[in-house]
């Protein structure tokens, strides 16, 4: 039957779409939860991002946005690569930058903190920005 429509092109390209999803959740999940985390609160941030981006959703955790401009009175985030989202709005998480004060360059994100702003280690591998 699916030969009568000569459907197959279409499977095939769905398929190999469905499985370049996959792979993509997978190097986010990795990426963003399973390493040394930057766990920014949601405390009355303002965020900007490509509306025309498709958004990534990695389990019933979060949505990942591969661009994000994100500030607070801690600084200014620019994501390149991909911040998490939670699914209640409360936080935002990227990989944990090595370096913990003033401008910080990643390859994913370029991270510029306020004076009197630090990323401080709140348990082993979780770590979040405050005032110094």
């Amino acid at each position: 039957m699916i030969g009568e429509y000569k459907a197959e092109p279409l499977i095939k390209s769905e398929t190999q779409k469905s499985e370049q999803q996959k792979q993509l959740i997978a190097d986010y999940r990795h990426k963003l939860m399973e390493g040394d985390q930057l766990i920014i609160r949601n405390n009355n941030l303002n965020f900007s991002f490509n509306p025309n981006e498709k958004l990534i959703p990695i389990d019933n955790f979060g949505v990942v946005y591969k661009t994000l401009r994100l500030t607070g009175d801690w600084g200014i985030l620019e994501v390149r690569d991909g911040i998490l989202r939670s699914n209640d709005w409360q936080l935002f998480i990227i990989s944990a930058p090595k370096a913990t004060t003033g401008k910080i360059t990643e390859a994913g994100y370029d991270l510029q903190l306020s004076d009197g702003w630090e990323v401080v280690m709140i348990k082993e591998g979780k770590y979040t920005i405050r005032k110094k």
